[in-house]
Formats: C-alpha cells, structure tokens, sequence
C-alpha cells in the first residue's frame, strides 16, 4: 500500500491493479479492467469531502484502442457514495459521451442544503463533449425525499444555458 500527495489532496493506503485478458501492446489495444482501492482520502476541496469518506473502492471495465477509450462499466463507491459510469472518449479530438448514476447520503451535502433533503440523494445525467469543445448534459435527475429536478445544461465557449 503507498499513499498519494496531489496539491491539497491525500490518498491514503492506496492499491491499484490493472489486468486486461488480450491486450495487444503492439497496437496499444484490447480490454482493461482497473480496481483502486483506498483506505481513505483526506482532501481541502471542501465539497468533494464529505463524499469519498472511509474506504474507496473504484472498479472500470473497459477497452483501449488506437482511437478511443471506454468505460464499459465503471463503480465508484465510498462510505457516503454509490456511482456507476459508462463513458468513451475519441483521442483524436477528445469529444466524449459519458452517462452516470449517483446516490449519496444527505449528510455529505451542506448542512444548509441537507436540511431539506431526504435521506438520500439521487442523481443521473447523460453528458457530450463534442470535437470543438462545446459540453451539453442531457437528462439531468435530481431526486431526494419530496424535491425532484430535471432539465439540461450546456456550455459553448463562454455562452452558459441551463
């Protein structure tokens, strides 16, 4: 086990593997899985605390090829946060496609916002990057006890819709 400094951020008890059945490294192709394990992350991003307390498990299923990466399946789960993920990303030009569920306790959220909150808090979106840059997250949920929110977002340069 090591531990990771990053600016403010601190993994600790880190263990990393990376195992792929029929990876070609000539061609830099072929399936990947990798599973990260920490036993605990001590970070000054204030709003990213709360939600990777205890021990962190990260599992990704996925692929590698000369023109793209994806994420077939990929977990991200903490003592606060439960999180899947599907994503591919071109190389080429960086556009992406990226979908994720998320379900977080209430407690990992302000106290001001958690107040009003369920016990729990339910979160889904699709997402886009295209090749010049312009980023759009479609079908956005937000579910926790009695709120519920859903719309779209999108950025092109500096122009913010929402």
């Amino acid at each position: 086990f090591v531990s990771i400094v990053a600016g403010g951020t601190r993994l600790d008890d880190l263990a990393a593997q990376i195992h792929s059945d029929g990876f070609d490294i000539q061609n830099r192709a072929g399936p990947v899985t990798v599973k990260l394990q920490a036993g605990g992350l001590n970070t000054d991003v204030a709003t990213l605390a709360p939600l990777i307390t205890g021990k962190i498990d990260v599992d990704l299923a996925g692929s590698v090829s000369k023109d793209a990466i994806a994420i077939d399946q990929g977990t991200l789960r903490s003592d606060a946060l439960n999180a899947s993920l599907t994503a591919t990303v071109a190389l080429a030009d960086l556009s992406m496609q990226l979908k994720m569920n998320a379900d977080a306790v209430a407690t990992a959220f302000p106290p001001q916002i958690a107040s009003v909150l369920g016990a729990r808090v339910k979160f889904s979106a699709t997402a886009a990057r295209d090749p010049q840059g312009s980023f759009a997250a479609n079908s956005i949920e937000f579910t926790s006890g009695t709120l519920s929110a859903a719309g779209t977002a999108s950025m092109q340069g500096t122009d913010i819709q929402a």
